[in-house]
């Protein structure tokens, strides 16, 4: 009979598919994207769960495809606001974490938000358990995701949006940051046009600048 299929192949037939299979789905799907209609209480933040969404974009490429390359691209327009990862309430009434909240150490969704963004570099890391009782004996370090898989921050916005705390994410796995007032912006649609621009392997990133004693 047919070999077992391991949940890695399940991920990738089920939720990941080559370009050529599916950019026309993927367009068309862009093409169609409207502004949400659910209205947002004038006393409230939209409902952003970015750190989820993050979570659940880290797992399927660390389950799938764990020593390939590939990004995750995130676009936000505004602090995530629900489950992990969140910087702010809901609440319009409670204001964004400031400086001084900062160095007084007095903003209780900072920490937290910041380790769990720093456990994503790492996916292995949140199915580790935490049990006292258990050997002391530490296991191996799982190899970091840094190494395989890139996460980069695209937000546009007026307001923070949360770019400190999700900081090591992008750093450790050799991210971008882009930052923005509107998605529409032409410095920002620039920014994101050079992210795909492509050069042949034996050409430095820095047009040939470089110089060999």
């Amino acid at each position: 009979g047919a070999p077992p299929v391991g949940p890695g192949q399940e991920v990738l037939e089920r939720f990941l598919l080559p370009v050529s299979d599916s950019s026309f789905v993927v367009e068309s799907i862009l093409d169609d994207i409207r502004k949400d209609p659910w209205p947002v209480p004038s006393d409230k933040r939209p409902a952003r769960a970015t750190g989820c969404a993050l979570s659940v974009a880290t797992s399927l490429l660390h389950l799938a495809i764990p020593r390939r390359g590939a990004r995750i691209m995130l676009f936000t327009s505004g602090p995530c606001t629900s489950g992990p990862g969140a910087v702010v309430s809901r609440l319009k009434e409670e204001d964004m974490r400031s400086h001084a909240d900062l160095a007084k150490k007095a903003e209780p969704l900072h920490q937290p938000a910041c380790e769990f963004y720093e456990k994503l570099a790492n996916p292995a890391s949140l199915s580790q358990g935490t049990d006292k009782n258990k050997s002391k004996k530490k296991a191996p370090p799982a190899p970091p995701m840094a190494a395989y898989h890139a996460v980069d921050v695209f937000a546009c916005s007026l307001d923070q949006v949360g770019m400190l705390e999700m900081r090591h994410l992008v750093e450790a796995t050799g991210g971008l940051m882009v930052l923005g007032d509107s998605f529409g912006q032409s410095v920002f649609k620039e920014s994101l046009n050079r992210v795909f621009n492509r050069v042949p392997d034996d050409v430095p990133q820095d047009g040939g600048s470089i110089c060999m004693a």
